[in-house]
C-alpha cells in the first residue's frame, strides 16, 4: 500500500516538474518577444529623433541633402559633418543587422530596412563614406554591405538535354559521315 502511495506520489511529482518546465519555456519565449519588440522599437525610435534633428533645421536638412548627392561639392569641414550624418545612419542599420543576426529581429521587419539600406548604398554621398570608413564596423556586416554592394549576376540556368536531344558533337559526327 504504502509502494503505491509513494508511486502516486513519484507521478504527481514528474507531472508537476513536466507543467513548471512548460510555465517557464512559455514564460521565455514571452520574455524574448517582449525584449525583441523594445530593442526593436528603442532603435526605430533613435532613428525617428535622428531624421528629426535632420529636418528640423533647416542648414543640417541642406548639408544631409547636398551630401548624399553631391559629395563632392562639400567643403572639407562639411564632408566631416556629413561624415557624422553617415556614421548614425550606418550605425543604425548595423544594429539592425545584429538583431535580424540574432533572429531578435523577424524578417518581415528588418527587410524594409534593408531596401532602404541598399537606396542609401546608391547615393554618391554614402557611398563615399562606406568607401572611406566602412571597415570601422563589424566584420559580418561589413561583409553583408560588401555583397549588397556587388553586382548582381545572373546564373545561367542549366539545363539537361533530354535523350531524344542529339548533342552538338553527336550532330557533328552526323554531318561528317553524310
Amino acid at each position: 500500500m504504502l509502494d503505491q502511495v509513494a508511486q502516486i506520489f513519484v507521478v504527481a511529482g514528474s507531472i508537476a516538474v513536466i507543467f513548471t518546465l512548460i510555465a517557464v519555456f512559455i514564460q521565455l519565449r514571452r520574455n524574448n518577444q517582449i525584449s525583441t519588440s523594445s530593442a526593436y522599437q528603442s532603435l526605430t525610435s533613435t532613428f525617428n529623433q535622428f531624421i528629426m534633428s535632420i529636418t528640423q533645421d533647416d542648414r543640417l536638412l541642406e548639408l544631409y541633402t547636398r551630401g548624399r548627392h553631391h559629395p563632392e561639392k562639400l567643403t572639407q569641414d562639411e564632408k566631416e559633418r556629413f561624415f557624422f550624418l553617415c556614421a548614425q545612419m550606418y550605425g543604425f542599420h548595423e544594429n539592425l543587422y545584429i538583431l535580424r543576426q540574432t533572429k531578435s529581429l523577424p524578417k518581415e521587419f528588418y527587410e524594409g530596412w534593408r531596401m532602404d539600406l541598399m537606396k542609401n548604398l546608391q547615393q554618391a554621398g554614402f557611398l563615399l563614406y562606406w568607401q572611406e570608413q566602412g571597415d570601422e564596423y563589424a566584420t559580418g556586416f561589413r561583409k553583408y554591405v560588401n555583397e549588397l554592394l556587388e553586382p548582381k549576376t545572373e546564373k545561367k540556368k542549366v539545363t539537361k538535354p533530354d535523350n531524344n536531344t542529339p548533342s552538338k558533337s553527336t550532330q557533328k559526327h552526323s554531318a561528317k559521315r553524310k
